[in-house]
């Protein structure tokens, strides 16, 4: 009986060490592995560079997202172009800059107040020059239809008039 107990014993200390030693080969694999990752890290992230490519990122200047005041005043030379060209007479063109609150910033921006008479597909197709401004903002259209009885109704003349304001930087 006290062999038998002892070729239990050593059999169950015989387990216990090939299961320490598979232990020890997987923590010996994944210190391996943490080991190649440390190195390939400290070798591609080399802290010089990193500082150079920061440095490149942040002297990159950001796009604008509000236009120039030149882009914003050039849409009241578009206006008159296009209605020159047209042969639509502007009985009312007025700009006036000013301050507008978005959000918590102030910023400035130009006010467009605009009259003209024509056909309806001329007048719609000024409204088309406002594509070009992406932070045009319309406040008043109306198109009125003159009386019958004036010159403006002959040859089915309306007349429109158009607010806008352009936001810029």
């Amino acid at each position: 009986m006290l062999v038998l107990g002892l070729a239990g014993y050593a059999y169950n200390l015989y387990q216990q060490a090939r299961d320490a030693e598979s232990s020890q080969a997987a923590q010996d694999r994944k210190l391996s592995t943490l080991r190649d990752d440390l190195v390939f890290f400290e070798s591609d992230n080399d802290e010089e560079k990193l500082r150079e490519e920061l440095k490149a990122l942040t002297s990159t200047p950001a796009p604008p997202s509000l236009p120039s005041e030149q882009v914003a005043l050039s849409l009241g030379g578009a206006i008159t172009e296009y209605a020159q060209d047209q042969k639509l007479p502007l009985t009312g063109y007025d700009r006036m800059v000013f301050l507008t609150t978005l959000g918590d910033a102030e910023y400035p921006a130009v006010k467009y107040t605009v009259t003209a008479v024509g056909g309806e597909e001329k007048l719609t197709g000024m409204l088309q020059l406002l594509s070009g401004h992406p932070t045009a903002l319309v406040q008043t259209l109306e198109f009125i239809r003159p009386p019958d009885d004036g010159e403006e109704a002959s040859g089915g003349h309306w007349r429109m008039k158009l607010d806008v304001d352009v936001i810029y930087r």
